[in-house]
């Protein structure tokens, strides 16, 4: 799948995944109904939601050396790509209707590309 057909939920699943962490899968069926953080120790907490909660996503901006920049003028009119954000290991830039959106898919295309497997 591409990074950009990513809702919020799953891109914050991808960032989990890029920060180091096994990430359980709960299926009913075949169907993905969940995700959360997997531990050895048995506990399975929330994915941080990266995406909406600018304490935890600064830090990943801060931590990975992302610049972001807001567009204005003609590009401010293109809704989802509102922000760009740029990753030291990456070529270009990735956006977003938010400065972490970008942030995110920034950092998740420079850990994995833009075109993502479908099973995480």
């Amino acid at each position: 799948m591409n990074l950009y057909d990513l809702d919020e939920k799953l891109l914050n699943v991808w960032v989990a995944k890029a920060e180091g962490n096994m990430i359980a899968t709960y299926k009913h069926g075949d169907t993905v109904v969940g995700y959360q953080l997997y531990f050895y120790s048995g506990d399975t907490p929330s994915i941080p939601n990266y995406c909406g909660d600018p304490k935890i996503g600064q830090l990943i901006i801060e931590d990975h050396g992302i610049t972001t920049i807001r567009m204005t003028g003609y590009f401010s009119t293109i809704a989802d790509h509102m922000w760009q954000a740029s990753h030291p290991n990456l070529e270009g830039s990735r956006g977003g209707p938010t400065e972490l959106i970008a942030a995110m898919r920034a950092y998740v295309a420079s850990k994995f590309g833009n075109e993502l497997a479908d099973e995480i």
